[in-house]
C-alpha cells in the first residue's frame, strides 16, 4: 500500500534497487496486481491476469506493463551470469 504514496514510492524503489544485488525482485508498484492493473487477488485473478497477458503482443506488454519486461530482462541477465 505504501508504494502508492508519494513518499512510499521512493522507499519502494530504493528497496527494489537494494534487493537486486541479493537476487530478489520486488515490484516498485507494490504488487503484481498494481503492475498488471488488476484489483482482485486469488487464483481466479491470477488466471485472468495470465490470460490477459497471453493475449497481448510484445509491444502491447511493453506499453501497458513495462515493469513486466524489466523483470524478465533482469531474470535473463541472472541466467546469463550464472553459467
Amino acid at each position: 500500500v505504501f508504494a502508492q504514496d508519494a513518499e512510499g514510492t521512493e522507499i519502494s524503489a530504493g528497496l527494489h534497487d537494494a534487493l537486486l544485488d541479493q537476487h530478489v525482485w520486488i515490484w516498485k508498484a507494490g504488487c503484481l496486481e498494481n503492475v498488471t492493473g488488476h484489483d482482485e487477488k486469488g487464483e481466479d485473478a491470477i488466471l485472468d491476469q495470465e490470460l490477459a497477458i497471453s493475449a497481448m503482443d510484445g509491444v502491447e506488454i511493453q506499453t501497458a506493463m513495462p515493469a513486466i519486461v524489466q523483470c524478465f530482462g533482469w531474470l535473463d541477465g541472472l541466467r546469463a551470469n550464472s553459467g
